[in-house]
């Protein structure tokens, strides 16, 4: 089965920034795609390093290629995105899909990472910064889920029926004061009967 292709090049139909927003776009909406450079020459009125005018030029162009099946989307996305660009608007999405007006609505991404504290036998969750809530892919939960797990089973340590499930300390922001305060989260064991009840500490 020969592979359906479809080639945006920079040059007489695209231009280079649009070739790029094509890429962009296909990265964005997970389509798999090509990006190449093609060597062409080009008719110029251009001096050399001698001063002397040549008639032409070779030049590198961009070439991005992407399934046919996929070219519609991809390039209804790259128009978005090339529009959004010419009016100086940010052409990456917020984490919810919106698209935001500037720069500032953007944040540094949070680095997840999982740590055994040998000294407490715990499980550190550390993201690093103060978070209220967060969704994330089911297979990216899977995958945190395994890390835990992991993790959990490096510390060991049982849970008795009557331990309060609950973190040591985590960091909430109130939303009515905006005044940053420790807190404990309390989780619900599902393999211990009564863990979920409110147990004091």
């Amino acid at each position: 089965m020969v592979e359906s292709l479809v080639e945006y090049e920079a040059g007489e139909k695209y231009s280079e920034e649009f070739v790029f927003m094509v890429a962009k776009a296909a990265n964005q909406l997970g389509v798999n795609y090509r990006l190449q450079f093609r060597n062409r020459m080009v008719k110029t009125d251009e001096s050399n390093e001698d001063g002397r005018k040549v008639s032409s030029q070779i030049y590198r162009f961009p070439v991005v290629a992407i399934h046919s099946e996929h070219a519609e989307s991809v390039e209804r996305r790259a128009m978005f995105l090339h529009n959004r660009e010419q009016k100086k608007l940010p052409t990456d999405p917020l984490p919810d899909g919106s698209w935001p007006d500037s720069e500032n609505e953007y944040t540094e991404p949070i680095v997840v990472n999982v740590a055994p504290d040998e000294e407490s036998k715990a499980v550190v969750l550390d993201l690093g910064r103060p978070l209220r809530a967060m969704t994330i892919h089911p297979s990216a939960a899977r995958s945190l889920a395994m890390w835990l797990m992991a993790t959990a089973n490096q510390v060991g340590g049982d849970l008795d029926a009557n331990d309060a499930i609950r973190t040591k300390v985590a960091y909430v922001k109130e939303p009515e004061s905006e005044d940053l305060k420790q807190a404990s989260l309390e989780f619900r064991d599902f393999f211990v009967d009564g863990s979920s009840r409110d147990n004091e500490e």
